[in-house]
C-alpha cells in the first residue's frame, strides 16, 4: 500500500513523474481533472478527483476487468457531476435576480413562531446573491412579555453587510442550516411603504 507522504507526491507531482515504480497511470483526464493509477499486479487502483490531496478511493480488486470496471463508473459520476455544475452556472448567468435592492426579508424560526428577524437587500451581486443587513425592528409585547408582534424599519440597520446566495423563489438562507428568510410582502399607504407585523410566540423554557 502507498504511503501518506507517497500519496501526497503523486496528487502534487505526478505529471513531473514522482510515481512509484510498481504504479502507472491507468487514467489521466485533465477536463474532469481526474487521475487513476493501477499496480503492477493490475488488483490495487487508487484515483484522485479535483484539488484533493487525498484520494477518492484505493482499493485491491480480485482482477483486472473488476479494477476497469469500478474505475468507469466512477469516472461517469465525475463526468455527471461536471454537467450539473456546468448546467447549474449556465442558468444561474442566465437567470435575473429574484430579489430587488430595498427588499424586506422575513426569517422566522421555532413552532411556535419564538424568533423573527428581518433583513434588507442592500445589493444584488450577479443573478444568484445579494447582500444584506440585519433590520431594526419596532415591537408590542403583551403585560406578560410572552407573545407579542413586531414590524421591520427598512434603513435602519443593526448587522453588518453579509453575502447569501438566493434560490430561485427568491429566499434567502441566513445559517447553514435552519429556516429561510422570504421576501415580505409591502403595502403603499398614502405613497408609503408599510409592512405588516408578524406575531412572536414565547415557548416553554425558552428565554426573553
Amino acid at each position: 500500500m502507498i504511503k501518506d507522504d507517497e500519496l501526497f507526491s503523486i496528487r502534487c507531482f505526478h505529471r513531473d513523474g514522482h510515481i512509484p515504480a510498481r504504479y502507472q497511470v491507468l487514467v489521466d483526464d485533465p477536463s474532469l481533472q481526474a487521475l487513476a493509477l493501477i499496480d503492477s499486479n493490475e488488483q490495487t487502483v487508487l484515483g484522485f478527483s479535483g484539488r484533493r490531496k487525498r484520494p477518492d478511493f484505493h482499493l485491491r480488486f480480485p482482477t483486472r476487468p473488476h479494477a476497469d470496471s469500478f474505475v468507469a463508473h466512477w469516472l461517469n459520476g465525475l463526468r455527471e457531476r461536471a454537467e450539473a455544475s456546468k448546467t447549474r452556472r449556465q442558468h444561474c448567468m442566465q437567470a435575473r435576480n429574484p430579489l430587488a435592492v430595498g427588499d424586506v426579508l422575513c426569517e422566522a424560526s421555532g413552532i411556535p413562531t419564538e424568533r423573527v428577524a428581518y433583513y434588507e437587500v442592500t445589493q444584488c451581486i450577479g443573478a444568484c446573491t445579494v447582500e444584506i443587513r440585519e433590520l431594526c425592528r419596532v415591537e408590542e409585547r403583551d403585560c406578560c412579555d410572552t407573545s407579542g408582534s413586531c414590524a421591520p424599519v427598512p434603513g435602519c440597520y443593526v448587522g453588518p453587510p453579509m453575502r447569501r446566495r438566493v434560490s430561485e423563489d427568491g429566499r434567502v438562507r441566513i445559517g447553514r442550516s435552519g429556516p429561510w428568510a422570504e421576501r415580505k410582502a409591502v403595502h403603499r399607504v398614502a405613497g408609503m411603504q408599510v409592512y405588516s407585523s408578524d406575531t412572536w410566540e414565547r415557548g416553554p423554557g425558552s428565554r426573553g
